[in-house]
């Protein structure tokens, strides 16, 4: 997480992760963000799998959870009544993510 909060430009962010029981957590996870605070909690569900059972990635998760610190102020505070922006805004920090892990993996030699 030190890496990616370096990485994001969230150094000056508290950052906070903590693991629940796979049965604990509906989510692969969640994270609380207190923007003026420059805070957020990550939760993550252990073990680690996707919806097939087989292990995730969970550094992709780690930058997709860092990435709401910084799209938290555009998030609608009513997601249910507005789940098509809320849509539009995971898909685009899911893409982010993604294209941020995958740069970092091909950059690094073999």
């Amino acid at each position: 997480m030190r890496e990616w909060k370096s990485r994001l430009g969230l150094k000056d962010w508290h950052a906070e992760m903590d693991f629940k029981p796979l049965d604990a957590m509906p989510n692969m996870a969640t994270n609380t963000v207190t923007y003026e605070r420059r805070h957020c909690r990550i939760e993550l569900r252990w073990p680690h799998l996707d919806s097939t059972g087989k292990p995730d990635d969970i550094e992709q998760t780690i930058v997709h959870e860092l990435l709401h610190c910084w799209f938290d102020p555009w998030y609608p505070r009513d997601p249910i009544r507005q789940r098509h922006r809320t849509l539009v805004l995971e898909n685009a920090v899911e893409a982010i993510a993604t294209a941020l892990v995958e740069a970092k993996r091909s950059s690094v030699p073999k």
